[in-house]
């Protein structure tokens, strides 16, 4: 039976452009554009954006879109109502005088420019009013949802949300990025910083129940009674908000973006617009890879090099005998303790150190030492290494005494990631044959006869460091496109397929990556370069899927509702709930127990709360034998009513679909999700990524590249999310760090 596509809402929202343009629910409304001084954008100031909207908040009591990339100069536009004053703007540190200002048709804010009035209504969805109920609209430019309050009542965590548009889809990506508030007390405030930094209270907001966090006026602050916070960042440690939890959805990134969008779009519907959330159809790829991971064996021996500060406390050979004894069997490797005098660069090697590359910066445990990690990876450039830290300690008086690791799963998962990259370096440095690593094409030419994954090429961008990947005499080679002679080999090998890397490539493709115009500098981007002149660009198209939390809610509150006796009763539907686990018997001797309680109805959530009153009963009639963990659950009573359409699981079919698995639809689009079933949290979500073909569309095999995202030996147990080959520039970059 062929597969049938699944439909996926995502975070996209969709605008008709032509109920804006024939807007007349607009015209209570003019739109005013102030322009702002160009030599705004080439202040070297990194508090000009926080200084700039801190003036603005004094002066603009109405919703307003700061407007940076607007030609000729930068440009505030403002949404007042049709009879209101336009008020005069001056900004001291740009200019003494007011900005000139324009009253803008509608018209004017078609195709590319159809953000600015989506976000000028974006500023009015998030419109608020002061405590004296007067008219007082302030925004830094951002909008902030609370998701979550922060477990020591300190602050909260929320959403920061943004509209992206794409053109010419006339699409609006809605992005939210979790972003942690604490409570600030007046104190704190110097007076300088009030002019710099935006303060916040928080403020149910008027449409749909969800919490918003404004910005106060300055001038406000000092006679403020109520809590302020502050936006707390730490880069060594960014605000966290779940994607999903089955436990508490509620308070995660997914729910809180539904619920906004959901209610965005009725508010546009408010003014005439209509706008739809994007929904995709999603087929589910069947990989055919009967083994997805590295032949970790072929490695045959793993030399272990003792790279500790602390070499005395555990002798190496005692972490020799732990990985010989749990890996030998389960892996079929071997290890042996090598020195540094018996290096030699063909042999494979797992580094032991008891540090981390932290501890040797400032305030760090070993700071003024020297780090012996970046001593020794200088000296043996060629040598495939992989270095695993062993010390978990983190007292700092005693921090290199610490005791022998246990090989419990974190550390199991651990060594697994050091013996894959392992593999992968020693193919890459050794230059062995990619047979070794590239057998699935083999199994694919059953479907995929023309094409092979290595008469292909790879070009991946990161940091400005542009890599090339192809496969030559039957190993991989690598070339740096930031030297001229690898630019030149670039051409070379590019000519073989039809394909000119600046007239089919540069010009065309890669402008929209450029960081600066008059620079050859570009952002990061992916490239798969084919037979037939297949030009394949991997996009990030800054979309992700939401799940069904209507549905998701209705089945967690289903298990509360109260259900007839009758309806409850099993046996009478035993030919459809019938399984190994649950007999007639027991099914009949659950339905006399059902009706021994004498009630006319019933919840499920009553019925089998193990803290309640029927809970012994229940475990006795359906003989419910305790778990591995020896607690007793009602898994196999939950399963039978759900085979009657009750009780369905809110982590299932039908409610977080596109969490597991790897999927792809029919504009080339695809989204890699976990191998196993959701547990508890989703921490982050599923982005949604396209093979956007500029050339050869016609020969695209998207499911030879979907079989590239099926192994499991880039992320342990886990499917990667770019075609593989990527990752192998990646390793190839880090290994050539320290040459």
């Amino acid at each position: 039976m062929k597969a049938q596509p699944v439909p996926m809402k995502t975070t996209n929202i969709s605008i008709d452009e032509a109920t804006i343009i024939n807007l007349a629910n607009l015209a209570p409304f003019k739109i005013v554009r102030y322009e702002v001084p160009g030599k705004f954008r080439y202040l070297k100031d990194k508090n000009k954006f926080g200084r700039f909207h801190n003036a603005l908040k004094e002066q603009l009591p109405k919703p307003y879109y700061f407007y940076s990339y607007d030609e000729p100069t930068p440009a505030i536009y403002v949404l007042y109502e049709r009879e209101a004053e336009v008020l005069p703007l001056e900004i001291e540190f740009l200019s003494a005088e007011e900005f000139k200002q324009q009253e803008m048709k509608i018209a004017d804010f078609t195709g590319k420019k159809l953000h600015i009035i989506i976000k000028l209504l974006l500023a009015k969805y998030f419109e608020s009013r002061d405590n004296k109920n007067i008219e007082a609209f302030v925004s830094q430019g951002k909008y902030y949802i609370l998701a979550e309050r922060m477990k020591d009542d300190r602050g909260f965590i929320c959403l920061e949300i943004e509209l992206k548009q794409h053109y010419p889809a006339q699409e609006f990506s809605v992005i939210g990025r979790a972003t942690r508030f604490i409570k600030c007390e007046k104190d704190e405030i110097k007076p300088g910083y009030k002019a710099i930094y935006p303060y916040f209270f928080s403020r149910m907001g008027p449409i749909g129940g969800q919490t918003f966090l404004r910005p106060l006026k300055p001038s406000k602050i000092e006679k403020w009674e109520k809590e302020i916070f502050r936006i707390n960042r730490h880069s060594s440690a960014p605000a966290q908000l779940a994607y999903h939890s089955v436990k508490k959805p509620e308070a995660t990134r997914g729910y809180t973006l539904y619920k906004f969008i959901e209610k965005f779009i009725q508010f546009l519907k408010g003014y005439g617009i209509t706008a739809i959330q994007k929904e995709r159809n999603f087929l589910k790829h069947k990989s055919q890879l009967q083994d997805p991971n590295l032949q970790i064996s072929n490695l045959g021996i793993i030399y272990l090099f003792d790279n500790r500060l602390n070499k005395a406390t555990i002798p190496i050979e005692a972490y020799q005998k732990l990985l010989q004894e749990k890996y030998q069997s389960e892996l079929g490797i071997s290890f042996e303790v090598i020195t540094e005098a018996e290096l030699a660069p063909p042999k494979p090697l797992l580094v032991i150190q008891d540090y981390k590359e932290a501890d040797f910066e400032e305030n760090g445990k070993l700071y003024g030492e020297e780090d012996p990690y970046k001593r020794f990876y200088k000296a043996h450039p060629d040598i495939p290494k992989q270095s695993v830290n062993v010390n978990l300690n983190s007292n700092n008086e005693d921090y290199l005494e610490y005791g022998i690791l246990e090989l419990d799963k974190s550390f199991d998962y651990r060594f697994r990631v050091c013996f894959n990259e392992l593999y992968l370096k020693d193919i890459i440095l050794n230059k062995r044959d990619v047979r070794y690593l590239l057998g699935l094409t083999e199994i694919l030419q059953l479907h995929l006869a023309q094409f092979k994954l290595q008469e292909y090429v790879f070009v991946r961008n990161r940091k400005s460091h542009p890599i090339l990947l192809y496969v030559k005499d039957g190993h991989f080679e690598f070339v740096d496109l930031r030297a001229p002679e690898g630019k030149v080999l670039r051409d070379t090998v590019l000519e073989g397929y039809g394909l000119d890397w600046l007239n089919d490539i540069e010009q065309p493709i890669l402008a929209k990556y450029k960081k600066n115009k008059s620079e050859d500098e570009f952002k990061p981007y992916d490239f798969i370069l084919g037979p037939g002149r297949q030009i394949i660009e991997i996009e990030d198209i800054e979309e992700q899927i939401l799940y069904a939390y209507e549905e998701i809610t209705k089945r967690k509150d289903d298990t509360k509702v109260k259900y007839s006796i009758e309806g409850l009763k099993l046996a009478p539907h035993y030919d459809r709930v019938k399984a190994p686990s649950l007999t007639l018997e027991q099914c009949q001797n659950y339905d006399e127990f059902l009706d021994s309680l004498d009630l006319p109805e019933i919840s499920f959530a009553e019925l089998t709360n193990k803290e309640g009153k029927y809970w012994e009963d229940i475990v006795r009639v359906l003989a419910i034998e305790p778990n591995k963990n020896g607690k007793y659950d009602v898994k196999k009573l939950k399963a039978a009513y759900q085979r009657l359409g009750l009780f369905l699981s809110d982590k299932g079919k039908g409610a977080i679909e596109g969490y597991q698995g790897i999927w792809y639809d029919s504009e080339q689009c695809y989204m890699v999700g976990s191998t196993a079933g959701i547990n508890d949290k989703q921490s982050r979500a599923n982005l949604i990524r396209k093979f956007h073909v500029h050339s050869g569309e016609d020969k695209l095999e998207i499911k030879l590249f979907l079989e590239t995202l099926a192994i499991k030996f880039v992320r342990n147990e886990q499917y990667t999310v770019y075609p593989y080959p990527f990752h192998l520039i990646d390793l190839y970059v880090g290994i050539n760090e320290f040459k």
